[in-house]
């Protein structure tokens, strides 16, 4: 320990420690009134560096950030598939490897709160951050290393913005989705069979990538949706042309009208009736349909939507023409009614005449009398 003088109450305080045969040293310096004062912080510095050789020597027998992540990944590579252990690992070592050292009874929620605000990705991503971090405490929990979970109470920044938007549903008019589809039929627009297909049939993205030929029934007129294309499944799994069960791990058939029908033979007989109905268009693949919808849109003047909008469009339509929403919801592959109710909702052009039913068989005829403030 050292402590020099520098003149006019200042002084330089040098605390020095030998951990693990390596130097360690903490400096200080500033005014103080009094020597009590300089001697407080040459203590506080002595002190720093005591918890330091502490944590260091003992290292093997604290339980750290790092043992707590192991302890959660050896639990969930017996428990989950390989594909769902490694996307833990990988975002857990990105993300929280600052803490590695840290026993994890001084890790706080105000900390945890700072490492997901910090991060710079998607609000899908930071949630999906937090969520392993959770499960980590959680897991230290039932292993009884700790007695609370200091991340259980925190939420995401614009998460419940993000929220609002995703219960927001939207949905084209009839005469909206006729007027996009045949203008990309007149220019021979090279996502025209993508947009119409997926309206035509109510497909999720996934569903429409992974249609074949094989999934149509031309004798009963019928599609049979059983499986969505997955990008990180082909990536981990090339045998199985990434290929997954739909949302609600059920197949459904959807019937076919004369339309479809006869524009997806077409379809079935330029390309030998074998392999992918849709074209593989990259940045459809990519996630990049709604991007050339609202082009679409936009140059056309109607109401910007999502890709997503074509499946909202087509089940709308159908429950605002009078069909039975269980039946619906079949069609769709919704796993509760409570999804598909959700798209009973009306626009303007539904309300206009919607009165006339309750118009009279006379003319109302009266006098039209003045309202004024009752002045007693």
């Amino acid at each position: 320990m050292a402590i020099k003088k520098l003149g006019n109450k200042k002084y330089k305080i040098r605390v020095t420690k030998y951990i693990n045969k390596k130097k360690r040293e903490r400096k200080f310096t500033g005014k103080f009134e009094t020597m009590g004062q300089v001697k407080a912080k040459e203590r506080e510095l002595d002190e720093i560096l005591e918890k330091l050789k502490y944590k260091e020597e003992n290292l093997d027998n604290l339980y750290t950030w790092r043992k707590a992540v192991d302890d959660y990944l050896d639990h969930s590579q017996l428990n989950h598939k390989l594909s769902t252990f490694y996307n833990r690992e990988k975002v857990l070592s990105a993300h929280t490897s600052n803490w590695s050292d840290v026993e994890l009874h001084e890790i706080t929620n105000t900390e945890v709160k700072e490492l997901i605000d910090s991060r710079d990705c998607s609000i899908s991503h930071k949630k999906e951050i937090l969520k392993y971090i959770r499960q980590v405490f959680e897991t230290a929990i039932d292993n009884r290393k700790i007695d609370h979970n200091p991340a259980k109470r925190i939420s995401v920044q614009g998460d419940e913005l993000e929220k609002d938007k995703a219960k927001k549903l939207e949905a084209m008019t009839k005469t909206e989705v006729s007027e996009l589809l045949t203008y990309m039929k007149e220019i021979n627009h090279e996502w025209y069979s993508i947009f119409y297909v997926t309206y035509q049939l109510g497909l999720r993205c996934a569903e429409a990538i992974a249609l074949e030929f094989q999934d149509i029934d031309w004798q009963r007129e019928h599609v049979v949706i059983s499986k969505s294309w997955c990008k990180h499944k082909l990536r981990k799994n090339p045998e199985s042309r990434g290929m997954k069960p739909p949302k609600n791990g059920t197949s459904r058939i959807v019937p076919m009208n004369k339309q479809i029908k006869f524009y997806l033979k077409e379809l079935s007989l330029k390309s030998g009736n074998k392999g992918f109905v849709l074209p593989r268009i990259k940045s459809w693949m990519n996630g990049g349909a709604s991007k050339v919808l609202r082009g679409i849109q936009k140059q056309l003047g109607i109401k910007q939507t999502n890709y997503h909008s074509l499946r909202s469009s087509f089940i709308t339509h159908l429950l605002r023409s009078g069909m039975d929403v269980v039946r619906v919801q079949a069609m769709v592959g919704h796993k509760e009614l409570a999804t598909t109710q959700r798209y009973i909702r009306l626009d303007a052009t539904d309300l206009q005449g919607a009165t006339k039913a309750i118009e009279l068989d006379f003319e109302p005829k009266g006098r039209v009398l003045s309202f004024e403030k009752d002045k007693s």
